[in-house]
């Protein structure tokens, strides 16, 4: 089974001058953890959530909220940019699978001719793989464990 028929199709995507205040209310809004990075229509990375908090002030901070909103406003991704592990559209889960383990990617983007189709996650994998499991006929001798 490829990747085309588990991926998200069309994410969420913002550029390297999205601002950090923004990203993170797309994150909040969607229910999501990482946004791919698009640049001139094609991907150059992503960013997460927990690296996007990274550049946000701590608890301890003396700004009042005022002064938090202009600097999230004035922040942009471009400092939060991770690279991005990129796929055919082609590839099979079981070789996304070994790229999730020997890259250690959080996600994989989805591209054909430098362009974004989508995003692979972990639990896109996981359906994916779950299903073809579920479709395949059961082995001679294999117990079925409940």
């Amino acid at each position: 089974m490829p990747v085309s028929e588990w991926m998200s199709l069309h994410p969420l995507t913002v550029t390297p001058k999205t601002t950090v205040g923004t990203a993170l209310r797309l994150l909040r809004e969607h229910g999501i953890r990482r946004l791919p990075v698009i640049e001139e229509g094609s991907p150059v990375g992503v960013v997460r959530t927990e690296d996007l908090l990274r550049l946000t002030p701590s608890e301890a901070t003396t700004l009042d909220r005022y002064e938090l909103h202009d600097l999230l406003q004035r922040l942009t991704v471009a400092r939060a940019i991770a690279p991005a592990t990129m796929v055919k559209p082609e590839v099979s889960l079981g070789e996304a699978a070994r790229t999730f383990l020997l890259d250690g990617t959080e996600e994989l983007l989805v591209v054909t001719d430098g362009r974004l189709l989508g995003i692979l996650t972990h639990s896109d994998l996981l359906r994916g793989l779950m299903a073809r499991r579920e479709a395949a006929p059961m082995s001679e001798g294999e117990a079925v464990r409940e």
